[in-house]
């Protein structure tokens, strides 16, 4: 049967070439819609959660007590410097390549004549920060931290900062120009000093540029509570995301502190978590949308196939051939034309996302609200896991069945006489 389903089917595909390319075409275009679109939706995911880790978030951070509940900016760990060395102590961190650097952290207010920016100040060790984040790697203009001070500056207080093109651009600063910072100290009291712009950075996005001024730690440190050895974090980056629970579990374990938290990503931003389940809802619903148009479009393709054979099944079933072998060679027939199609539609789409991958996909115009979405960027970049492409198969398989079923019924509900005369 197996044998006689193949002869029939191939010979019915290579005889009827307008419409089994009709069928091929349908799946292609069905196809590329479904690597694409999963590549798309990849690319947003992952903008999301990078712009959030590489501006400092990381996989997992240690916090003080109750950090959580108040998030509360510049909340400082006690004695750090003794969990700190808790941490050169910690082998799984060397063995697995585990980065990790320490920040501190305060609300502040940018000024510059009459122009005013809230900002949070994020205060770096510019050596360990390099490893955790990509300040250094977004700037455009200027150095980063690393550079000693001049004279000029030492003596007038003045310190170094990095500053977003944004508010670079709001405020007219160029690198070498000063602003004033203003922040709360720890008893309460107004602090306020200048800094020089040393660098200016862009990165993925607008709302990033806009909100954070990155100094030395040790100098926000002095200006908050006269000493340079506040910390508000650790900030761990593991070599792969899925290491943070392990990671977190660890730290807790190690450090034995019950003055920290030790939290993931997730715990630190449940938003944008939040948000990544919700998209991973519309991506199901956009998956349904996808399907069922393919589903369609093979179906319409497949029944005008049988549709138009009438008379040769006709002829089939009046010689004897058993039902059950014509609704099997429908069903076989349209799923070597929908696979062969599919596989075209996987190397077009393959293709399409390579190409955007490189170039980028901009949503410059929906800027606005994409900013909203956990500070994400404005531009794509799609891109395919193993699983996404065994997965557009499954569905391919899977819709391409499901389409053949009813064009197979149709095919097997003839009568012969009516279906040689066409009648």
């Amino acid at each position: 049967m197996i044998k006689l389903l193949v002869k029939l089917g191939l010979r019915n595909i290579f005889r009827q070439k307008k419409k089994s390319l009709i069928v091929m075409l349908a799946a292609m275009v069905g196809m590329v819609g479904i690597i694409f679109g999963t590549g798309f939706m990849n690319g947003i995911f992952s903008l999301m959660l990078d712009g959030a880790i590489e501006s400092g978030l990381g996989h997992v951070q240690i916090r003080t007590k109750n950090y959580l509940e108040t998030r509360k900016a510049g909340m400082a760990i006690e004695h750090p410097q003794r969990i700190k060395s808790q941490l050169e102590k910690i082998k799984y961190l060397k063995n697995h390549q585990v980065k990790y650097s320490a920040r501190f952290e305060r609300e502040a207010m940018l000024k510059l004549d009459s122009n005013v920016q809230g900002v949070m100040t994020i205060g770096i060790d510019p050596s360990s920060e390099k490893k955790i984040s990509k300040f250094d790697e977004w700037l455009v203009k200027g150095s980063y931290l690393d550079k000693n001070r001049s004279k000029h500056d030492l003596q007038f207080n003045i310190l170094p900062a990095l500053i977003g093109e944004a508010n670079a651009k709001k405020f007219e600063l160029e690198v070498n120009d000063t602003a004033i910072i203003a922040i709360g100290s720890f008893d309460g009291s107004p602090k306020s000093t200048r800094i020089r712009i040393v660098g200016i950075y862009h990165s993925i996005s607008n709302a990033i540029d806009k909100s954070m001024v990155v100094l030395k730690r040790e100098d926000l440190s002095r200006l908050y509570h006269g000493k340079k050895t506040s910390v508000s974090s650790f900030v761990f980056v593991a070599k792969e995301l899925t290491e943070s629970g392990i990671l977190k579990n660890l730290l807790k374990v190690e450090l034995n502190n019950k003055n920290i938290e030790v939290s993931s990503y997730k715990q630190l931003q449940p938003g944008l978590s939040k948000m990544i389940e919700m998209s991973g809802s519309f991506m199901g619903i956009f998956y349904l949308i996808l399907m069922s148009g393919f589903a369609l479009t093979l179906l319409n393709a497949i029944l005008m196939s049988v549709l138009d054979r009438t008379r040769e099944i006709g002829v089939l079933m009046a010689i004897g051939t058993r039902r059950k072998i014509i609704f099997w060679m429908v069903v076989f027939e349209s799923e070597i034309l929908a696979m062969i199609g599919s596989l075209a539609g996987l190397l077009a789409g393959g293709f399409i996302v390579l190409i955007t991958n490189q170039s980028g996909f901009s949503l410059s115009s929906f800027a606005k609200g994409l900013e909203l979405m956990a500070k994400t960027g404005t531009t794509i970049y799609p891109f395919l896991g193993v699983s996404d492409i065994f997965l557009g198969l499954g569905i391919a398989f899977l819709m391409s069945l499901l389409a053949s079923v009813y064009p197979a019924w149709k095919a097997i509900k003839m009568q012969p006489v009516k279906a040689i005369y066409n009648r």
